[in-house]
């Protein structure tokens, strides 16, 4: 089953052997190398950011509206990446 949200995303990764080091989902600005999945909230409510952190800058920024979507996203990308293995696509 494929992780919906940000705290079954982090137990997913981390179940299958992820190297921690490379994910933030919490106090990116202070992530270096690092692939990052954070909520912001707007005058609108909550968007969901993913993006890839190095150094002071960002990389690869996409915005989305809910959880979900953003965690979906976030997992294809580092599997694409190569760093842990593709999940099932079990709904």
């Amino acid at each position: 089953m494929r992780p919906k949200s940000v705290s079954e995303l982090e137990a997913w990764l981390a179940a299958q052997g992820g190297d921690q080091t490379y994910f933030c989902f919490d106090d990116c600005h202070l992530a270096y190398d690092a692939y990052c999945l954070t909520p912001r909230a707007t005058k609108a409510g909550t968007v969901w950011e993913t993006y890839y952190t190095e150094g002071r800058g960002q990389a690869d920024l996409r915005t989305f509206a809910d959880e979900d979507t953003a965690c979906a996203y976030f997992l294809s990308w580092v599997e694409d990446q190569g760093l842990v293995r593709k999940a099932t696509n079990d709904a």
